[in-house]
């Protein structure tokens, strides 16, 4: 079992919930601050606080106040019987100035040095979870930089970071920037991953680059809205983004799987023209079938990736997805 921090959430209540921006929406600093005042003044709030000690909000569904520590966030992992946990971070904008990042990359820093001293005192016996810290900075170099030096290096009382975590809002085309700038400080011994990605484009340019480990809810968020996804074999390319869309009506008699390359449950067993039928009538068995599907094809694509990086063919499977040939 994996489980996230929060911080990513406080982000969504946060600056996201004021702006209406998703993770991979994001403009320059002179809109954002115009947007800032129109919403305020017509009333839509922040419902959260970031400040030393933690993450203050307002339930969205009740409207009570809880507090969220970094300590805290390792006592909801641990309960829930985690393997691999990340630590609280706070999780900066794209367009967040330089000052701004820097203090909340600093703030970042001192939870993670709480988050490892919580852990010695929580885990103990022989099944200790892996606990990953988080690289923050921004798309500033020099603070990713720090970042990364700090949170590989970190150590308390003989305890650090069994893998490193890479967050961050990312602007278009500029989290490989980052990856760029950063992959080379992080140690060789210890997991990579990158958290909240997850398009097939960007899992395999980021494993180019020297990344192990993603996650993200786009399969699952995506199926529910009728993409499936497919493979180069079915017509899968970077400008389709590897998926289509089952609603179409070009679907509505098509005898094939969903991806006749594919052998999930799904793709044995059901043609499109009836999970676009299902669409239509009964869209909940619609969703968890395409979601299943979506599931397969990620764990599928995963297991391939690895396959080729042991052979030594990486390179060759790279220009078969990315560059079609």
């Amino acid at each position: 079992i994996m489980t996230d921090s929060g911080g990513f959430q406080a982000f969504s209540l946060g600056i996201g919930s004021v702006l209406g921006r998703s993770k991979f929406e994001y403009d320059d600093p002179e809109q954002i601050s115009a947007m800032e005042g129109y919403l305020n003044k017509h009333g839509r709030k922040c419902r959260v606080k970031i400040t030393d000690a933690g993450v203050v909000f307002k339930s969205v569904y009740d409207g009570t106040v809880h507090e969220f520590t970094p300590e805290r966030s390792l006592d909801i992992q641990t309960a829930l019987g985690s393997d691999m946990m990340f630590v609280l971070d706070e999780c900066t904008y794209p367009s967040a100035d330089y000052g701004y990042t820097q203090e909340s990359m600093k703030r970042t820093h001192e939870w993670a040095v709480r988050s490892l001293r919580h852990s010695l005192r929580i885990h103990r016996g022989t099944h200790r979870p892996a606990i990953f810290g988080i690289v923050q900075g921004g798309l500033y170099r020099d603070l990713r930089e720090e970042s990364a030096r700090f949170i590989s290096t970190l150590e308390i009382d003989g305890r650090s970071f069994d893998g490193i975590g890479i967050g961050g809002a990312f602007g278009k085309g500029q989290m490989y920037d980052v990856l760029d700038w950063i992959v080379p400080i992080l140690p060789e011994d210890k997991p990579r991953h990158l958290l909240g990605i997850g398009t097939v484009v960007d899992i395999f340019e980021s494993v180019k680059r020297g990344i192990d480990l993603f996650d993200c809810v786009g399969p699952q968020r995506i199926a529910r809205a009728g993409y499936f996804y497919v493979s180069p074999e079915t017509g899968g390319n970077p400008e389709n983004k590897f998926r289509l869309r089952i609603t179409n009506a070009q679907f509505s008699d098509d005898p094939r799987p969903l991806d006749p390359s594919c052998s999930c449950p799904v793709c044995r067993r059901y043609t499109r023209a009836y999970i676009h039928h299902l669409f239509k009538f009964e869209p909940l068995t619609g969703m968890r079938l395409t979601t299943i599907h979506n599931l397969t094809f990620f764990i599928r694509l995963m297991e391939t990736i690895r396959k080729s990086i042991i052979d030594g063919r990486f390179e060759r499977l790279y220009d078969k997805w990315i560059k079609g040939r």
